[in-house]
């Protein structure tokens, strides 16, 4: 864990940007396949047969294993990077001034929550 620490800022931002990037692919293609299995032909139940199926594979319970992993390398990361951004600055600026800081680069860790939140009700409800 303390070797986590001691990687550059901007190696650490890499580390959470590929993380991040594999998370966004892996949602596209859950969306698909949610999209494939909604109920829009008469032979429904059969797609969502086959959809079970392929989720019953081992392959995707490996690769459920490897998402968990990215998961929890994304949120460690973002939150060593943002204790070390407080840290860096422990007295706040008195007053807000223009910022070239993306709106996402500046509130990460508020929805990092909001998404966290949700991924806890997906998995209650699934």
């Amino acid at each position: 864990m303390a070797k986590l620490i001691h990687y550059s800022s901007l190696t650490k931002k890499f580390i959470m940007a590929f993380a991040g990037l594999f998370l966004a692919v892996f949602l596209i293609v859950h969306l698909g396949i949610n999209l494939f299995i909604l109920p829009i032909t008469a032979n429904h139940v059969e797609i969502f047969e086959a959809a079970v199926h392929f989720m019953s594979l081992t392959i995707i319970k490996v690769l459920e294993v490897v998402l968990l992993g990215g998961f929890i390398i994304h949120i460690i990361y973002g939150l060593i990077v943002q204790v070390q951004n407080w840290m860096a600055r422990p007295v706040r600026y008195k007053k807000e001034g223009y910022s070239h800081t993306s709106f996402f680069s500046k509130y990460m860790i508020h929805t990092g929550i909001i998404i966290f939140i949700f991924l806890v009700m997906h998995f209650i409800h699934f």
